[in-house]
């Protein structure tokens, strides 16, 4: 919140950096050395702390005629040094043929503080991300940067551009320095900060009271403050903008195929240098910075009131919407291609129309899916994975997803921006059913939570003696087990207990709760499996309706079709019982010895896996033998994939972990017939269905969408990172969850 004495602190700093400078004066570089410039350029100053992405920026900047820049400082609080900031910058420079743009470094602690960025950061950006970098003879000046800048302002006839790239201190320090500078700056742009979306740096550091901070504000908090309170007119790209504009392949196929300058070269060579750039993660940050310089008609910008969190430890540096606040405008939205495109455009001096379009489909009717936005939450942490299973739940405008941070997050579908998140005590489930109002959460923490399901805010949590496991509505009720030994009901209005039942031994499976729902419910009954026996108990009051008991086990897995309950014995029999009586209706002759596995049912067949890769079908009525058939790879037991879609046509999922390779296959229901199979040579994750689609990620980094009628791909995204959990679809999105800690929204053309 904004203190009263906020005032005091800034000033006091400002008396601070000038009573410094004074006894330190320096010689910063001549700026008659400057680059000669005509009237219609605009005049830029860029304040860098070198990034890999600072490159990209800097460059394409350098690339355009229509803009001139007449110095670069190193902000040497944020990932470089002074020595390997100036070297770097001179490479860069010396490739636009610009060598006579002056350089100069600021200090390397921030204005009041320590706060550094990790080591391994700063080796990665003093080693040039591998970049070959000779030594530099170029002179300059430590703590000189602010200097620099105020001489080419007062030589500089026009009103000049700040752009700031990494942490503020540099600009902190000329405000401080020489206040009415600020008439002469006409605006400022700056890559920071985190608004409606969490910040990056609790994601790096383990910092969990620094969750909503940003590194380059985090950094100099104060530099932030000193800035905002000045008149100029501020351009903020923050991370909720630059979260749209994920560095993907799209970008280095398309830079790849235009190749005119030493610019564009040096690029492509960063890259190669360093693929993981590629595979997730990293972001178009400073680019979209200088993109909103270069054409400011490609990103949607709104007007906010924007305060700054100075006293609150870890989230100093925090920036939020304020009445209170300075006057910014805010970059909100991009297009990922458009901005790409101008990006590379600029690195090769050319127009959007000169580019090569280097694109080519990975099949003749394939369509490239774009990216609508990437919403960072972090890589995966948890001890248990158990998110991977489960799809994210969609709504009309939210779209709800459990993170690798063990919490609960709403987004925005159509802008990818936080709407709430939710942290449990305890790592969440998961699995996130809801009844329309409300989404309901278990965890770690033995605790079920009700969340509205607009706000996230709690409506009640209810406490248990053990783990609870997924939870799963039903009418008025909602059912979970917890590994006490028992079977609850709540009360979905108000988490009240309404019965509890006790368990006589243990579920037939309870591995990692909730990975699975040992339990279904069907016409008011609740069926479910402990070690020996299967159960049916009545819903309303969780007394036992019936019980049918094995010699040793009943499989976990069984389905509820119409009036029968579909079961494995110990004996390796499938078993068909009457669901209301508990009578056995009939048992099949399968061998024991083949690994049964009931799949699913369809068309008055039920589906059974025998050993690992086949699949039987039986008459549901007679338990007859109809047909077999064989998957290319093996299914999965403990979670296998698979959907019967219209009583017509069974997909399943079939994968080798040992050649790490996958397949679908649709077979018909009727004959058992193989309808066509799609194996790319890669293992797949979990798959949805929606209309004619079907749509799942590939542990090679790719993101596919086929028609469910002959296999063709109908459109495919490269994540550069695996994708295991199914994703969310519509007729032409996409929502899902990827290994490289990214939730991803794509989009294709129908």
């Amino acid at each position: 919140m904004r203190k009263k004495n906020r005032s005091d602190v800034i000033w006091l700093c400002v008396l601070i950096i000038i009573s410094v400078h004074a006894c330190t004066p320096g010689d910063s570089v001549g700026i008659s050395e400057s680059i000669s410039h005509e009237s219609s350029p605009m005049p830029i100053i860029i304040d860098t702390d070198m990034g890999a992405d600072d490159v990209i920026a800097i460059l394409s900047l350098l690339g355009r005629e229509d803009i001139e820049v007449l110095a670069i400082t190193i902000a040497a609080t944020g990932l470089v040094d002074c020595e390997h900031g100036i070297r770097h910058a001179t490479k860069l420079i010396s490739l636009a043929g610009a060598d006579r743009i002056p350089l100069a470094c600021g200090r390397k602690l921030p204005i009041i503080g320590d706060r550094v960025f990790p080591s391994s950061f700063r080796e990665a950006a003093n080693g040039f991300y591998g970049m070959p970098v000779p030594g530099t003879s170029r002179s300059y000046e430590i703590d000189q940067a602010a200097s620099l800048i105020i001489d080419v302002i007062e030589e500089e006839t026009r009103p000049v551009h700040l752009l700031t790239l990494g942490p503020l201190t540099n600009i902190g320090d000329l405000l401080a320095q020489k206040t009415e500078i600020a008439e002469k700056i006409t605006s400022i742009t700056m890559m920071g900060g985190a608004l409606d979306v969490p910040g990056n740096v609790s994601l790096e550091t383990g910092l969990s009271g620094a969750t909503n901070v940003e590194w380059n504000f985090y950094i100099d908090p104060v530099a932030v403050e000193i800035v905002m309170e000045t008149d100029i007119e501020k351009t903020l790209v923050p991370l909720d903008a630059t979260n749209q504009v994920p560095l993907t392949s799209d970008f280095y196929t398309l830079l790849k195929a235009n190749q005119k300058t030493r610019l564009a070269e040096y690029v492509l060579d960063l890259l190669e240098e360093n693929p993981s750039m590629l595979r997730g993660g990293f972001f178009l940050w400073d680019p979209l910075a200088a993109v909103s310089i270069m054409d400011t008609d490609l990103i949607e910008y709104e007007n906010q009131n924007i305060d700054v969190e100075l006293d609150s430890g870890d989230q100093a540096g925090r920036v939020y919407k304020s009445g209170l606040g300075n006057p910014v405008h805010i970059a909100a939205k991009v297009d990922p291609s458009e901005i790409e495109q101008e990006i590379i455009a600029a690195l090769n001096g050319i127009e959007h129309e000169e580019l090569v379009m280097g694109l080519t489909p990975i099949a003749s009717n394939a369509a490239r899916a774009s990216l609508v936005w990437a919403f960072p939450v972090e890589q995966l942490t948890l001890e248990e994975p158990v998110h991977m299973f489960f799809p994210p739940h969609l709504t009309e405008d939210l779209v709800i997803f459990p993170g690798w941070d063990g919490k609960i997050h709403a987004v925005e579908r159509d802008r990818g921006v936080q709407r709430w998140v939710f942290d449990p005590e305890g790592d969440s489930a998961g699995y996130l059913p809801t009844n329309g109002k409300q989404v309901f959460v278990t965890g770690s923490d033995g605790k079920l939570y009700a969340l509205d399901i607009k706000t996230g805010e709690e409506n009640w949590r209810i406490e248990t003696e053990g783990k609870l496991g997924a939870p799963y509505p039903y009418g008025d009720l909602i059912l979970a087990w917890d590994d006490a030994g028992s079977l609850e009901a709540f009360d979905q209005s108000t988490g009240e207990v309404i019965w509890e039942h006790e368990l006589e031994s243990e579920v037939a499976v309870f591995v990692q709760p909730p990975l699975h729902i040992p339990f279904t419910i069907a016409d008011d009954t609740v069926f479910f499996p402990e070690r020996g026996i299967f159960k049916a108990i009545d819903m309303m009051s969780g007394s036992v309706i019936w019980r049918y008991e094995a010699e040793e086990w009943v499989s976990w897995r069984h389905i509820i079709s119409e009036d029968r309950v579909f079961i494995i014995d110990d004996g390796g029999q499938v078993l068909s019982i009457d669901s209301e009586s508990g009578e056995v209706v009939w048992k099949s002759s399968l061998d024991s010895t083949d690994n049964l596995l009931l799949l699913s049912t369809g068309d008055d067949r039920l589906f059974v896996r025998q050993k690992s890769n086949k699949i039987i079908a039986l008459d549901l009525v007679s338990g007859d033998f109809l047909w077999e058939n064989e998957t290319p790879y093996g299914i999965n037991e403990i979670d296998p994939m698979f959907e019967v879609v219209d009583d017509d046509v069974l997909y399943i999922n079939s994968s080798d972990w040992n050649s790490e390779s996958g397949a679908i296959s649709a077979f018909d229901i009727p004959t058992g017939g193989l309808i066509w199979t799609f194996d790319n040579g890669s293992e797949l994750g979990k798959f949805a269905v929606y209309d004619d689609l079907i749509a799942f990620g590939t542990f090679d980094g790719e993101f596919l969408v086929i028609n469910r009628n002959d296999g063709e791909i109908v459109a495919e995204f490269e994540s550069g990172a695996i994708t295991f959990s199914p994703p969310g679809l519509s007729d032409s999105e996409a929502y899902f969850l990827c290994l490289d800690g990214n939730f991803y929204a794509i989009a294709w053309e129908n």
